[in-house]
């Protein structure tokens, strides 16, 4: 586990709804509203999988199943490359 994960608590991730596993997307899809902002309480980034577990109601979900908004260039809102990562298209 990398550990910069500490210090994204209370940043901002948008739930695309899309993306993830079968049943974790369709349990996300019920549970959260695509194209709102929620926060982050807590991350978990493994080898194959990551997850996020945000503050609005304290469970965990597929990191894939969100986009951030201060992407840069390769590297994600954590100062790291993370292909997992949905990115916001430049408009």
């Amino acid at each position: 586990m990398n550990s910069f994960l500490n210090n994204d608590v209370g940043s901002k991730i948008k739930f695309t709804g899309e993306g993830g596993y079968d049943g974790e997307n369709k349990d996300a899809n019920k549970e959260l509203e695509v194209g709102k902002v929620y926060t982050v309480k807590h991350m978990d980034v493994g080898r194959s999988h990551s997850s996020v577990q945000i503050q609005e109601n304290d469970k965990f979900y597929n990191t894939v199943m969100f986009e951030t908004e201060k992407a840069v260039g390769d590297r994600d809102w954590f100062g790291e490359s993370y292909p997992c990562f949905a990115r916001k298209e430049a408009e």
